[in-house]
């Protein structure tokens, strides 16, 4: 038999909000809640993202519920083994009732495109920014992973004019309007202050910013969403 749970979105709702919501969702008759997990909502309009940690402490006293993340990203922005602690903490406070939901990847689903052909810009392939090291660089996983999917990956660098992953050489490019406005979704992995991050936000139609160097979207034309 099937059951019902509620979500709780962490893009739309502050954290008094939420908790509101659980106990209303509980007292309603729903059995699960579902609980996103953002750093930032995914665009200015939403308005909200309160850390998610500190909401399911607050859940696991004003519910009896099981919780489960949808979804937390153990990569980029919080250490896995912080997220290890975090949810080891959830399951004490909730009696084992919490659930680690993790995944990434829904940028370019909830934009309606596929990682299959898909144009994807990388800003940045050195380890940090202002160098060309690329030693200890995520970079190479990344497009690696996005090249097994099916991506067409090209790169844009100042201090790294060549690169090779998996033996195969990754096109490098100009950060243009042209090349900006062609990607499907522009990904900005090192934050070299060569870049002009007020042009990306003008002409990129979707863009994956792990670093938070592009300012806020007021008259472009795309989608931002920082991790």
């Amino acid at each position: 038999m099937p059951t019902f749970g509620y979500f709780l979105s962490c893009e739309e709702f502050g954290p008094t909000e939420l908790v509101r919501q659980a106990k209303l969702a509980e007292q309603a008759g729903f059995r699960k809640l579902w609980i996103s997990d953002h750093f930032h909502p995914w665009n200015d309009q939403q308005g909200q993202s309160p850390f998610v940690w500190s909401v399911i402490g607050a859940l696991s006293q004003a519910t009896h519920l099981p919780i489960t993340t949808a979804v937390t990203c153990p990569t980029v922005r919080v250490h896995p083994a912080v997220i290890a602690q975090a949810a080891a903490t959830a399951a004490v406070q909730t009696g084992g009732r919490f659930t680690l939901g993790v995944g990434t990847g829904e940028a370019l689903n909830d934009s309606g495109l596929a990682f299959k052909g898909a144009r994807i810009l990388v800003l940045g392939v050195a380890y940090k920014r202002g160098i060309g090291d690329t030693r200890e660089s995520p970079a190479f996983e990344i497009i690696a992973a996005l090249r097994r999917k099916g991506a067409e990956v090209s790169y844009a660098d100042p201090h790294v004019p060549a690169l090779w992953v998996d033996g195969a050489p990754i096109k490098a490019v100009d950060v243009n309007k042209h090349e900006l406005e062609s990607a499907d979704c522009v990904l900005v992995l090192t934050d070299h202050p060569e870049f002009d991050y007020a042009a990306v936000a003008q002409h990129g139609r979707l863009i994956v910013d792990t670093r938070h160097s592009v300012p806020s979207l007021t008259h472009g034309r795309g989608r931002l969403v920082r991790l």
